[in-house]
C-alpha cells in the first residue's frame, strides 16, 4: 500500500484496503514475484528446487491479524503476528511456508492467492523472500556471484519506481563489496529498502528488503550515503576489491561513484568511510539474523 493510500480518510469500517489498492498490488506483487524468480534463476535455482519462502501482510487491527494468521496456519505455514516495528500503528503476520516448486507458475499463482487471501482479511500481502541455500548446499552459488552482482550495478531507478530530480545527483542504490580472507561479501542496498548478500564463495541472501530490520537499514545506509558523494570519485568501472580493502559503489542517477579503503583504517577508525562502513555492516548483520529463524 503506497504512502498516498495511508493518507487517505478510512471508512466508518476501519477498513484497511480498498479495492483498487489490492488490483493495483495484486499487479505489483506477480510482477516483483517474477522478478525475484529471474534473480534465483541466477543462482542456479532450478524450476524443480522446493523451497520455503518468507511471507508478510500488514493490516491495522489486532483483531484482523489474528484472523488471517489462523487462517495461514490451517496452511501447516509457521506464523506469527504482531505490532510493526516500522509503524506502531500497524499489525504484521509473517513466518514461512511449507516447500514449495519454484517453478514460475506455482510461485506466482501463490502470489495471487496470498494477496486474495489477505484481501479476505482486510489485510494487505506485502510479498515475500527466500534463502535459496536452505539445503546447505553452496555448490549451486558458485557461479552466480558474478551475475548477480553484476544485476546489482545494471539496476536503475525506473526498476525501483523511483522518480528521481533531474537536477540533483541523488544516490539510489549502495553496493559494497569487502573482502574476507580471498572471498568477497557483496551487500546491496537500495533507496525502496531492498537488499541483498551475495558470497563469491557461495550462498546468500536475496530479497532480504522484505524484513522490516532489513528494509530499515538499508534505508539508512542509502540515506547516509548522499553525505559522502563529495568523497567519492566517479567512475565506469566496478572491480572488486584488492587484499584488505573495503569498496563502496555509489548508484546515483549520474551515474556510478567509487570509494574505498583498507581494513585497518576502518578497524582503527581512521577512515573517513568508518560510519558508511558502519551502516553497511549493519545491514550484513540485520540480513544474517533473518536466517536464523526458519
Amino acid at each position: 500500500m503506497g504512502l498516498f493510500d495511508f493518507l487517505k480518510p478510512k471508512s466508518k469500517s476501519g477498513q484497511f484496503v480498498t479495492e483498487v489498492a489490492f488490483n493495483r498490488n495484486r499487479d505489483k506483487q506477480m510482477q516483483m514475484a517474477t522478478q525475484t524468480l529471474d534473480q534465483l534463476r541466477k543462482v542456479n535455482v532450478p524450476v524443480g528446487k522446493e523451497l520455503k519462502l518468507e511471507y508478510f501482510f500488514y493490516t491495522n487491527t489486532a483483531e484482523k491479524a489474528e484472523r488471517l494468521a489462523n487462517e495461514i496456519g490451517k496452511l501447516n505455514y509457521s506464523v506469527r503476528y504482531g505490532i510493526s516495528a516500522g509503524d506502531k500503528k500497524l499489525f504484521i503476520i509473517t513466518g514461512w511456508t511449507t516447500e514449495m516448486e519454484m517453478a514460475d507458475d506455482v510461485v506466482t499463482q501463490w502470489t495471487k492467492h496470498m494477496c486474495e487471501l489477505g484481501y479476505q482479511f482486510d489485510c494487505e500481502f506485502d510479498g515475500w523472500g527466500t534463502d535459496p541455500n536452505q539445503d546447505d548446499n553452496e555448490d549451486s552459488l558458485e557461479n552466480a556471484f558474478e551475475g548477480l552482482r553484476s544485476m546489482a550495478f545494471s539496476t536503475e531507478p525506473d526498476q525501483l519506481r523511483l522518480a528521481l530530480p533531474i537536477d540533483k545527483t541523488v544516490v539510489y542504490g549502495v553496493i559494497m563489496d569487502w573482502e574476507m580472507g580471498g572471498a568477497i561479501a557483496t551487500i546491496t542496498s537500495y533507496q525502496t529498502g531492498d537488499a541483498s548478500l551475495y558470497l563469491s564463495s557461495g550462498g546468500g541472501i536475496i530479497g532480504g528488503g522484505q524484513h522490516e530490520n532489513v528494509n530499515n537499514a538499508a534505508k539508512q545506509l542509502v540515506s547516509l550515503a548522499q553525505s559522502f558523494l563529495d568523497k567519492a570519485t566517479k567512475t565506469q568501472a566496478t572491480t572488486l576489491p584488492t587484499t584488505g580493502q573495503i569498496k563502496f559503489h555509489l548508484l546515483t542517477n549520474n551515474g556510478i561513484y567509487v570509494g574505498h579503503d583498507i581494513m585497518e583504517n576502518l578497524e582503527d577508525n581512521s577512515s573517513t568511510w568508518l560510519k558508511l562502513f558502519e551502516e553497511g555492516n549493519r545491514v550484513l548483520t540485520e540480513l544474517r539474523m533473518t536466517t536464523e529463524d526458519k
